[in-house]
């Protein structure tokens, strides 16, 4: 219910953030970018509807806590890993604070993004891979001025099992910030490295 509740609400972003960028002027490739994750999610809602062990909000109370994560073939453990600092420029730090499989199977690396840039900004990632598969995952995040917000960049229990992965042993992408009231770059970083 609730991975069915995430998915449509990104849908939801999707649209408006391409609603919003007919006359913003990002570029072309950006909107694609926001095209394809669209796609992805509404792709993502269709396999978790049709699968026989998704459950109607209605069946939730008889639910027993071996949740579709049970299903996922990716390891529940999440690895120990110390807080590393990832980016830190322009008076905008992201830290990497941890790995963690939520209970419907999907990986999730936490991270904390400061904003001291003077500026609102929406952090996004590029180029993300796991294990040297390229993989689709999600993060959106956006942050105000003067402030911290903690979020994850998730990859879906239903991509990591298309491309065969049990266990995370690195993840590779790249952060991609902008201006959250004109769509100005800011800042795109190298690709980033963790390893697991």
């Amino acid at each position: 219910m609730k991975k069915t509740i995430c998915i449509l609400l990104a849908g939801i972003l999707a649209c408006g953030i391409l609603a919003g960028c007919s006359s913003s002027g990002i570029s072309q490739e950006e909107y694609e970018q926001v095209l394809s994750e669209l796609e992805s999610a509404q792709q993502e809602l269709d396999a978790y509807q049709s699968t026989p062990d998704s459950q109607s909000p209605a069946d939730d109370s008889h639910a027993d806590n071996s949740s579709s994560a049970a299903s996922s073939d990716v390891s529940e453990s999440s690895p120990e890993v110390p807080e590393q600092t990832l980016v830190e420029d322009k008076g905008i730090k992201i830290t990497f604070t941890g790995l963690e499989i939520n209970e419907y199977g999907d990986a999730e690396l936490k991270l904390q993004v400061e904003n001291n840039s003077g500026q609102a900004i929406t952090v996004q990632t590029r180029n993300e891979s796991i294990n040297g598969i390229m993989v689709s995952g999600t993060m959106s995040c956006h942050v105000i001025s003067g402030k911290i917000a903690n979020d994850s960049l998730s990859f879906f229990a239903t991509r990591l099992e298309e491309n065969n992965i049990t266990e995370i042993h690195d993840v590779e992408f790249s952060f991609y910030i902008f201006d959250s009231d004109t769509y100005q770059d800011i800042l795109t970083s190298d690709i980033i490295s963790l390893s697991f």
